[in-house]
């Protein structure tokens, strides 16, 4: 299955030809290109879940294109004028649960969906978003949200010029790469590292970061192209090779070394540790910005003594005058 730039949903059977066997219509389709298309586990192998620029989520079954399943529109969760947020990223993993979906949209915040048995899809958090408690949103479009195949709850976000890994339990980053020398478009997890990302750059170079070793610098940056935007990656299951694509429409695989494949020893363990332990200096640090801000408000609320009322001054006015002689 495939979303296209027009909106529509085309399904594929390869056995039967390169023709689309369905496609759905121009009344239930997507308003803007469809970005992102992900495939769902289910009873009937048949359910897939898009996500576009017109502020829409649409779940759908292969078999019956027509009528979508669900759709849940992707707002910024304001009760008295709520705001649209287009759609530009898209992840569900099933390790994570199945009833998550996570989207980044074009502000460069990102949504958590929840979509219950016999229940409307809902946004369940907003990450980055001030209005709801986050910060650190990406100054762009957030392009790319991928889990961590051995961290499921831990996800990394790309945009902007930097990479971002964020945990469901914060509304805030967890940590942040440096900025890079370009814009970035696409990142991915490694199989098989727990530590290992790579990301891809519009000057057409991709960088490894490895944070079971160092987090401070990239660890690996590979020139794919002469110059042109890459637009996707993507790693093999076992880790061993990359594809990458660019605005060309080329697409390039890379076969890795055996340090960027094979875990560093306890490497699971070790990188969970480190998530653990930022995950409890972020909350710690959240909840003194909360104990300073009630201090603060107290303050405000503090009663201040009362001076005495304009009555008894005028009293003590007049006694004064009395006492020293002042009355004419």
């Amino acid at each position: 299955a495939g979303g296209c730039y027009n909106g529509a949903v085309n399904f594929y059977d390869l056995r039967e030809g390169e023709t689309p066997k369905a496609t759905t219509t121009v009344e239930v389709a997507h308003w803007d290109p469809v970005y992102e298309l992900a495939w769902l586990q289910s009873k009937t192998q048949s359910e897939c879940v898009t996500v576009s620029t017109d502020a829409r989520c649409i779940f759908w079954d292969v078999r019956q294109l027509k009528e979508p399943l669900d759709e849940c529109e992707l707002t910024d969760g304001s009760k008295e004028e709520p705001r649209r947020l287009g759609g530009v990223a898209l992840e569900w993993m099933q390790e994570a649960g199945p009833t998550k979906f996570l989207v980044g949209t074009e502000e460069g915040t990102v949504l958590l969906l929840n979509k219950k048995p016999k229940k409307d899809v809902e946004i369940g958090t907003w990450f980055g978003q001030p209005s709801k408690g986050g910060d650190g949103a990406h100054f762009g479009p957030a392009y790319s949200v991928r889990r961590n195949p051995q961290h499921p709850k831990a996800f990394l976000t790309v945009g902007d010029w930097r990479a971002q890994l964020w945990l469901e339990e914060l509304k805030a980053p967890l940590l942040n790469t440096v900025y890079h020398e370009a814009y970035l478009s696409a990142g991915a997890w490694s199989p098989t590292r727990a530590g290992v990302f790579c990301v891809a750059r519009t000057d057409g170079w991709l960088d490894f970061w490895d944070y079971y070793y160092r987090m401070n610098q990239v660890s690996l940056s590979h020139r794919v192209t002469d110059g042109d935007a890459l637009t996707t990656v993507a790693p093999e299951h076992s880790g061993r090779f990359v594809a990458v694509g660019d605005c060309t429409g080329t697409m390039t695989l890379l076969e890795l070394c055996d340090g960027l494949v094979a875990p560093g020893p306890n490497e699971k363990n070790v990188i969970g540790q480190l998530i653990d332990r930022e995950m409890k200096r972020e909350k710690n640090l959240d909840l003194a910005r909360k104990a300073a801000g009630n201090r603060k408000a107290g303050d405000d609320r503090a009663v201040r003594p009362s001076g005495p009322s304009d009555e008894l001054l005028e009293q003590r006015r007049e006694a004064f005058l009395d006492q020293m002689g002042l009355r004419e």
